[in-house]
């Protein structure tokens, strides 16, 4: 039997009495003709429903009804033709009292109607007011079911295959699309993951964090001589705690590599970092770096030991909603490309583009150094960038984990 005979053989008897089944399957026929749009059903498990199985909106602004009357084990006789008519005349009868105004009735039936019994129906209709009659009955759904883009509903509802041709014609028409469907759900579903992941490791302690500037360009120390670059941080809630702020500084040396009786390598030059909380002369971390003649990026970071006391006692999870602010020198500022933050194993913050450049000095901050009048003279300027310009916030954004973990083999 061929495809087409197979499917006008099932459309007469497949689905007997599974009004539900009929209902949806043309729920599906209609959605594919591009005149009707936003096509629903009413109560496709029973119950009154005015003459309107399914309604819809016909070219973008009139509303339209569709009835369906399907018979079981039909023949084609004249009796069902008959009772076909007579289901007809009741469904648009009953969908004009629904709503008097009504101009647009669609009717599914899966018996086939001669070109008089149509000619008929419509006649009866327009002579009720409505305008625009269609009728799908069993070779009109076989048409629209066999088709490309029916295919999937004729599968899905009368259980036929496609046959190798139908295959071929399904995936050049449909192909694109599947694909953009099934890479954006796994997708979704690994977003999902990587936020639960998170969710669960934000109650690990704080041991590390780490914040850079990417420069647009290499430049050297001999350009870039003198350079400050701070991060802070306010935890929420606000507090006069000592532990209610952490700043992290680095800059070029001044005199800390002389004092501790070190030396950069030749040609380098060093650098000094410090961290703190809100009082200076309390410092979580003193660093000496040594800095090779040319630079693309300015970072500092705090590593605590993972089996040690968190920073500041902090979990992962109190950056959440913390303020930050970025504050460099303008000579560094006209350099900056990108900024980020990592704590953990996430990258937390980062712009997505060049940060803004404000006119900003630190507010309230006590440097557990001097700068000289010199070095002031290029003065404080803070970046902003367009990822909340001025916080950490974990409800809108997802941190990005920097590497998977990886499972443990059993064996030797």
């Amino acid at each position: 039997m061929g495809i087409p005979q197979q499917t006008d053989e099932r459309l007469r008897h497949w689905l007997d009495a599974n009004q539900l089944a009929h209902e949806r399957m043309c729920q599906s026929i209609l959605s594919l003709d591009k005149r009707f749009t936003d096509v629903r059903p009413r109560h496709p498990r029973g119950g009154p429903d005015g003459g309107r199985d399914l309604e819809a909106v016909f070219e973008g602004e009139r509303t339209a009804f569709a009835a369906v009357g399907f018979l079981n084990s039909v023949s084609d006789s004249a009796q069902e033709r008959k009772k076909i008519a007579k289901k007809f005349d009741a469904d648009v009868k009953a969908a004009l009292e629904a709503q008097p105004d009504l101009k647009v009735f669609v009717f599914f039936t899966n018996v086939a109607l001669t070109v008089g019994d149509k000619e008929s129906l419509e006649d009866g209709a327009r002579n009720q007011g409505i305008e625009v009659i269609d009728i799908f009955d069993r070779e009109r759904m076989r048409i629209a079911l066999d088709s490309t883009d029916g295919l999937t509903a004729r599968y899905q509802y009368l259980g036929i295959r496609l046959s190798d041709a139908e295959q071929a014609a399904f995936f050049a028409r449909w192909g694109h699309q599947v694909e953009q469907l099934t890479t954006g759900s796994a997708s979704d579903v690994r977003s999902r993951l990587d936020r639960l992941e998170f969710i669960q490791e934000r109650i690990r302690p704080l041991y590390s964090i780490h914040f850079g500037l990417k420069l647009s360009r290499e430049v050297t120390t001999n350009e870039l001589p003198n350079f400050r670059a701070l991060m802070a941080i306010t935890f929420t809630p606000i507090t006069n705690r000592i532990d209610g702020k952490l700043h992290m500084l680095v800059s070029n040396d001044h005199g800390e590599w002389q004092a501790d009786g070190q030396t950069p390598l030749p040609g380098g030059t060093g650098q000094v970092a410090y961290a703190w909380g809100r009082d200076p002369r309390y410092l979580l971390q003193r660093d000496l770096y040594y800095q090779n003649p040319t630079i693309n990026a300015v970072s500092t970071h705090i590593f605590a030991s993972r089996f040690g006391p968190a920073i500041m006692g902090k979990q992962l999870g109190d950056l959440d909603h913390a303020l930050v602010g970025f504050f460099v020198n303008k000579a560094l500022a006209d350099l900056v490309s990108g900024v980020s933050v990592i704590a953990n194993e996430y990258i937390i913050w980062k712009t997505r583009s060049a940060p803004e450049v404000e006119e900003s000095d630190p507010q309230d901050v006590t440097f557990p150094l001097r700068f000289t009048a010199t070095e002031l003279q290029d003065r404080w300027v803070q970046l902003k960038g367009d990822l909340t310009s001025g916080w950490f916030d974990f409800s809108r954004f997802t941190p990005r984990r920097l590497f998977t973990a990886e499972e443990i083999t059993s064996g030797f």
